[in-house]
């Protein structure tokens, strides 16, 4: 998870990194949220996230989604196109954590296609792991047209 640093004209830029989740509010193992359930925990924001899936399902008519449990993030949403996972969504209390792992040919397409300066910077101080790097947006940060561009790269 980042800090954003709002005090700042922009509100993108990453003062400090922390290795631990925040409280999630889906956290009974036993207790499968539904899409009703989360629509009323993460509020308004679940719009943004809509508004991304309907983008997407006009270009791509397969993609999916499915409710996954972590003992550490607790219930979590990752949304596919046929096996390839698209991004993992993380509800908390009013608003959401989304992740998206990207490989090094969608890295290089970020830096050539015309994406804000912030998301390009966002990528260069992203934590890398073996099967890619990982993006993070929050609800307040999000921007719907940002990832579904980011999507539509890693699916082509």
């Amino acid at each position: 998870m980042m800090y954003l640093d709002t005090a700042t004209p922009c509100p993108y830029k990453i003062i400090s990194k922390i290795t631990f989740m925040p409280n999630t509010i889906f956290t009974n193992p036993a207790k499968h949220p539904s899409e009703n359930d989360l629509k009323k925990r993460i509020g308004q924001s679940y719009q943004l996230i809509e508004k991304t899936i309907l983008s997407l399902q006009s270009v791509y008519t397969d993609i999916s989604s499915e409710w996954k449990f972590s003992k550490t993030s607790g219930w979590y949403v990752t949304y596919n196109r046929k096996k390839k996972r698209l991004f993992y969504l993380f509800p908390i209390d009013g608003g959401f954590k989304y992740r998206m792992v990207l490989g090094d040919n969608a890295l290089l397409q970020i830096n050539r296609e015309a994406f804000p300066d912030w998301v390009i910077d966002m990528a260069q101080q992203a934590k890398k792991y073996p099967e890619g790097t990982l993006l993070e947006f929050h609800s307040n940060n999000f921007d719907v047209e940002v990832t579904t561009k980011l999507i539509k790269i890693k699916c082509s």
